[in-house]
């Protein structure tokens, strides 16, 4: 009897073990935040799918305008959150994701929320509630920088676990690709109490006219990062012109290509944290990126994009609990 008791303790030990491994092992479901495209609908650039995918990730589109009633329903079912970059207007949807992502981890679920180029600009402006936060006018576009350190950066969550080497190259060499005519300098910055008390400066650099802005930061409290430049063009934008000059100075180096994989390893892995997930998994296929095709009509700004229209009746929205 004492053995059989046995028994069945450690047989349930061991299946709730292979369940969180299960869990914890399937790939992160992450949700990139559409743009308004001019080509008829939204578009997601397919190196930020290919950059998570990466890293054993998995993506789902949010639509720019999706209902909030969605969002809600949405994001607890996913693993973290992916501001890209572009061009587009921060909304009240955007606002909506990134207030329900700190909800969750108010509440003990451990949610990450990446931000790139506009995404970081839109963490500014969504922290300080005020759309004006930003410096305008940078020299910044289409330019590759090494990263200046603050001393806070080899303690940060965002880039204690790089190698020495890694860390010396993205110091030393030019291998972030920045593109952006707006940002935020450390004076500035430091002007809004909202950042200060929410972000730990981790990086900054200096545009053509020696303006120093920041390119990374991540929140003190909150597993929430951002990087003014391009991580995930190091691996997945090629474009050229029918010349063959690059459309863009990426550094795809064996350098720029680590410190891009590195920084989709953080933060899929970061994403591992939490065990959420669709509940229907059926409506968790029919909601993953898989379903749409790429398109090339934005080359050479971008390889691929995904351009979509999406239907927003809401008995295609609902997503079961």
């Amino acid at each position: 009897m004492a053995f059989t008791l046995i028994t069945s303790f450690i047989f349930s030990v061991v299946l709730g073990f292979f369940s969180v491994a299960a869990a914890s092992a399937r790939g992160p479901i992450i949700g990139v935040f559409a743009h308004p495209s001019s080509h008829h609908g939204e578009y997601i650039a397919a190196s930020y799918v290919k950059w998570v995918e990466s890293a054993g990730g998995r993506v789902v589109p949010i639509p720019y305008n999706a209902p909030k009633p969605y969002l809600e329903q949405l994001l607890p079912q996913l693993n973290g959150l992916l501001f890209p970059g572009g061009a587009a207007t921060v909304n009240d949807r955007a606002e909506w994701l990134f207030q329900l992502a700190l909800k969750l981890n108010d509440k003990g679920v451990y949610f990450p929320v990446w931000a790139t180029c506009l995404g970081f600009e839109w963490l500014v402006q969504l922290t300080t509630g005020n759309v004006e936060s930003l410096n305008k006018g940078l020299d910044s576009t289409n330019i590759t920088l090494p990263l200046n350190f603050t001393k806070e950066a080899p303690t940060s969550r965002l880039f204690s676990q790089a190698s020495p080497e890694l860390y010396s190259w993205l110091k030393d060499k030019p291998i972030t690709m920045n593109n952006h005519k707006q940002g935020i300098t450390p004076d500035r910055f430091s002007q809004y109490s909202s950042l200060t008390n929410f972000y730990t400066v981790l990086a900054t650099n200096v545009d053509r006219q020696g303006v120093e802005f920041i390119s990374a930061f991540e929140a003190k409290v909150y597993p929430v990062y951002a990087v003014q430049f391009h991580p995930e063009k190091n691996s997945f934008e090629y474009g050229e012109y029918l010349d063959g000059t690059p459309y863009e100075v990426i550094d795809h180096s064996r350098e720029g290509i680590a410190s891009g994989q590195y920084f989709a390893n953080f933060f899929i892995n970061e994403a591992r944290k939490n065990e959420l997930r669709f509940k229907d998994p059926k409506v968790e296929r029919k909601a993953l990126i898989y379903n749409y095709q790429t398109s090339t009509v934005t080359y050479p700004g971008f390889v691929e994009s995904y351009i979509f229209k999406h239907d927003f009746k809401i008995q295609y929205w609902r997503v079961p609990m």
